[in-house]
């Protein structure tokens, strides 16, 4: 009973990140919410350097950060995406059988948003300046959408 005690916490923060995602969505259930925020935490990963990306892994909650790092090779450049093109590609292919998450872009925006509102500020200023523009832009609340 003590050890799952001692897992509590960790377990309630990242049901939070997860409700945080699942919310933002409009989604029904936090199976929603987990794939969305895997995918997005992926291309993320993906779209910033090595030093960036791990300085920006080691920000995120202890069971989101291994969901973060899941399937990264560690002293392995990873696939830097540079384009909104490919980063929606990398999302849409990371949510294969989650057929309730048909916009990858709607979906990346508000994955971002819920984190915008879960990391200290300068962590978020952190992350967009070591996105390229391009991409940095397309997370951003759609014009004429609530921010």
């Amino acid at each position: 009973m003590a050890a799952t005690m001692h897992f509590d916490p960790i377990l309630e923060q990242a049901s939070e990140w997860i409700d945080a995602v699942t919310k933002e969505l409009g989604a029904a259930q936090q199976r929603s919410g987990y794939a969305a925020l895997r995918a997005t935490l992926h291309a993320l990963r993906d779209s910033l350097d090595m030093e960036r990306a791990a300085q920006f892994g080691d920000e995120l909650p202890l069971l989101i950060r291994g969901l973060y790092y899941e399937g990264w090779a560690v002293g392995k450049e990873p696939p830097h995406i540079l384009d909104p093109a490919d980063f929606l590609q990398s999302v849409r292919r990371t949510l294969r059988g989650h057929a309730e998450l048909s916009e990858p872009e709607d979906l990346a925006r508000a994955t971002f948003a819920a984190l915008v509102g879960l990391l200290p500020r300068d962590t978020v200023d952190a992350v967009a300046r070591g996105l390229p523009s391009d991409i940095h832009q397309l997370l951003q609340p759609k014009e004429g959408a609530p921010a």
